[in-house]
This record gives C-alpha cells, structure tokens and sequence, in this order.
C-alpha cells in the first residue's frame, strides 16, 4: 500500500556563478556539512545552483579546479548523486567514478570526494520519511554502483527539476504538480533500491 504523499512549505530556489572563495562555495549548500579543499593550482570559479520543492534538494555544482570535499551529507535523507561532465578522473571514497556511476549516502553518511579540474555534478537528496515504506537499511552509508540507464535517468531528472522550479516556479507549485513530483521521486528512489540490491562497487 502506497502511503499519502503529505506536500511540504519548503520550496524555492537559489544560484550562485562566478563564485571565487572555494570556501563561500562550500557553505552555500542547505544542511550539508562539507569542507573543499583545492588540489589543483590556478583561480577557483565554481557556480551553484540549488532547489527545493516538498522538502526534496536537487542542485548542479560545477567546478573550475580540482577539489577534495569531505564531511558529511544531508541528515535524514537519502542522497544520491551522477556527474554531467567530468574532465578527467574523479574518486569517492577512494573509488574511481565515470559519469554512469551512481554515487549515494544516507542520513548523514561521512563522505569523500575528489573531483577533476573541470566538473558538473548533480545531487538528489530525498527524504528518509518520503522512502518509508519502499526501503530498508542499506548495507552501506556510503557507497556508489555504476548502472548506465539508471545514471542517464537520475541525470535528466535532476535537469528536468531544476529547470522547471526555476523557469516556471508558479506551475510547479500548484498541487497536483507537486504529488506528481513526489511520486516521480518515489519510483525514481524504488529504480535505485532495486539497482543497488544487485550491484555494487
């Protein structure tokens, strides 16, 4: 039995571009607790842009350097993470990534990433409470699986959401715009569940 999907009041958006503090960059994020640390020489530029609907966060950070972040993710929620461009390797949790890997943490996993010079990654932090009925405990707080469809399809979704809260924030709020979002993210969250029980890296 699928339980009612209850619309939340945290809503909005918010971007950042031609951001030069790699640690102003750092604390823009909503309820992460992250430190960046620069490895490659030259002048940072990062970009942030940032969405909420329903309690859900969806953002795209891109960055200009190669950067080692560490800390932990968002409490009480799922996270789950592709990249859209990378310029060369990127590790998470010593691990090497490509774009079809799937990178996730759970209610406030300690996490480590190192990211090439140039990189757009896209985050999807979901609810625990939105999952309750379709999840039980992962075998890791944090880990990665590469799933090429799975990559494709959170990528264009993270996209798709961040483009409609932003371009057209007054469609998205009406109500049955918003359960449909949720339910999206609850077939998207089951996708996932059912990918990671069968493989892993």
């Amino acid at each position: 039995m699928t339980p009612a999907l209850h619309l939340g009041e945290q809503n909005g958006f918010r971007c950042a571009s031609r951001i030069q503090e790699l640690a102003q960059h750092s604390q823009l994020l909503t309820d992460w607790a992250l430190r960046y640390d620069q490895i490659s020489h030259g002048r940072f530029e990062g970009s942030l842009k940032e969405a909420w609907l329903d309690g859900v966060q969806f953002y795209q950070e891109q960055l200009s350097q190669s950067v080692f972040q560490r800390g932990q993710g968002r409490t009480g929620t799922l996270c789950l993470g592709v990249f859209n461009a990378l310029s060369g390797e990127a590790r998470w949790m010593g691990n090497s990534l490509t774009p079809q890997d799937i990178t996730w943490s759970y209610d406030g996993g300690e996490l480590m990433l190192q990211t090439p010079e140039t990189s757009s990654l896209l985050v999807l932090s979901i609810p625990l409470a939105l999952l309750s009925d379709i999840t039980d405990e992962l075998p890791h707080r944090v880990y990665a699986i590469h799933h090429d469809l799975l990559a494709d399809r959170l990528r264009e979704h993270v996209l798709a959401m961040l483009h409609s809260v932003m371009e057209h924030p007054l469609q998205v709020a009406q109500r049955q715009a918003r359960l449909q979002f949720l339910s999206d993210i609850r077939e998207l969250a089951f996708a996932f569940f059912t990918a990671v029980g069968t493989q892993t890296i």
